[in-house]
């Protein structure tokens, strides 16, 4: 397992208004909307979850998640791309 969290996360859900979804919110990052999008959905779950606290991301499968998982939600399968985004 890898495990990331941010210094500043402060809660590990955006609610609808926040997180974009079925509301166009343009001040919210396409990051934050797209990785709020795949942390909900069940079939990531062996790839990507919210930790034991929700304050931190699990990737439990890093080679799965890069190939699998991100090229679904971004225009590239870059782990550490991906990672960076996470702790900006």
């Amino acid at each position: 397992f890898s495990s990331y969290s941010s210094p500043r996360a402060s809660s590990p859900c955006l609610s609808g208004t926040e997180s974009g979804l079925g509301h166009d919110n343009s001040d919210v990052p396409a990051f934050i909307t797209k990785l709020l999008s795949m942390m909900l959905n069940a079939k990531n779950t062996p790839y990507i979850r919210w930790g034991e606290e929700g304050a931190t991301v699990l990737i439990a499968n890093p080679h799965g998640f890069a190939t699998r998982i991100i090229p679904q939600y971004f225009k590239h399968s870059n782990l550490a791309s991906f990672i960076r985004q996470l702790n900006v």
